[in-house]
């Protein structure tokens, strides 16, 4: 009777787990610019309608050419606004830039806004690819970065189950 009991609580808790209603967005893509820079991302920013809590990570990375000699890498520390409409979803919150060159590391922090583009069709190859774009600002030492770039591997998924 105590294993029906437990079985029963975590089955019910799982139940309400799989049910819950939630929104955001979340990818793993290979990203090129227009101006033939490549990055690599990995995010997930997720919200709930019954709480106002938004949890999530991003990491973000240039990829090394012999044109790119410099590495820039982005981390969100903490996401603290989210809004999912239809295809499109935005996010921002605090982040740190690191900066590698041949003369060390350079360590910024400040703030990233992100907007994520889900035009992909993942049944149909020929369809408009995952658009990507995100810029970071430290306004204590007066620097900015931005990327903007399609999918050209992985995907971006949107998505709102409210």
């Amino acid at each position: 009777m105590k294993k029906l009991a437990l079985f029963l609580i975590c089955f019910s808790t799982l139940a309400v787990a799989q049910n819950s209603a939630v929104y955001g967005t979340s990818g793993r893509a290979i990203l090129a610019s227009s101006n033939t820079q490549r990055a690599e991302v990995r995010f997930e920013v997720v919200g709930s309608p019954t709480s106002t809590a938004i949890r999530g990570f991003l990491d973000f990375r240039t990829i090394v050419t012999s044109v790119t000699q410099r590495v820039h890498a982005v981390s969100l520390v903490r996401a603290n606004r989210l809004a999912v409409d239809g295809h499109t979803a935005e996010f921002a919150g605090d982040a740190v830039l690191y900066m590698r060159s041949n003369t060390g590391v350079t360590t910024v922090r400040g703030a990233l806004v992100v907007r994520v583009d889900d035009l992909r069709n993942p049944t149909s190859p020929g369809t408009a690819r995952d658009r990507f774009s995100m810029r970071f600002i430290s306004p204590t030492v007066n620097f900015s970065y931005a990327f903007d770039g399609v999918a050209v591997e992985g995907d971006l998924r949107v998505f709102d189950r409210r």
